[in-house]
């Protein structure tokens, strides 16, 4: 065999070699369980996940109260989630979630705290009932807004449109400020 020839032959069953190796450790990271993404349950009655860290952005599923979610990114008011059922995947705003664990399973030991909806409605604001009974007796030239805002946090179909929406906050000259759950 001359020396041409079998250089190239080594070097051949180097580039083999290092073929093999690379495949071996892919097949190796491969079959490694994925990362353990970060718990957090939903916190809101409805959490929006949205299709980009933004309240501007598609709505791509609608969560709900108690719902288990996996942290696969975090930015500084967003977080990047996946469903326990991957049923949802996206961003949603950390004001809408919690480190803790909502129980809501008969039996559980968080399930025995009982809240009304109206409670619910009303932490979702940021307010407790009292608060918020002081607020509008205070401010009652605001109830027809209120009435308005119960209506739609109540019933669904009351609820306004993604479009509505945007014509609101461009009316408002609304930006899109970090805060708010959803």
């Amino acid at each position: 065999m001359n020396p041409r020839t079998l250089t190239h032959l080594c070097i051949t069953l180097i580039a083999m070699g290092l073929v093999v190796t690379a495949h071996a450790k892919k097949q190796d990271e491969a079959d490694q369980d994925p990362p353990k993404l970060k718990p957090m349950s939903v916190q809101v009655n409805d959490a929006a996940v949205r299709t980009s860290p933004s309240f501007l952005s598609e709505v791509a599923s609608v969560l709900g109260y108690g719902a288990k979610v996996g942290v696969v990114e975090e930015g500084e008011d967003w977080m990047k989630v996946q469903a326990e059922e991957a049923t949802a995947s996206g961003w949603m705003h950390t004001t809408a979630l919690t480190k803790k664990e909502i129980n809501l399973e008969a039996g559980d030991t968080d399930a025995n705290v009982k809240a009304s909806k109206e409670e619910l409605t009303a932490g979702g604001r940021g307010y407790n009932q009292e608060i918020e009974n002081k607020f509008r007796e205070d401010n009652q030239e605001l109830e027809a807004g209120y009435k308005l805002l119960d209506q739609m946090v109540i019933d669904p179909r009351r609820r306004a449109s993604r479009t509505e929406v945007l014509l609101f906050m461009r009316s408002g000259e609304l930006g899109n400020n970090a805060g708010g759950a959803q």
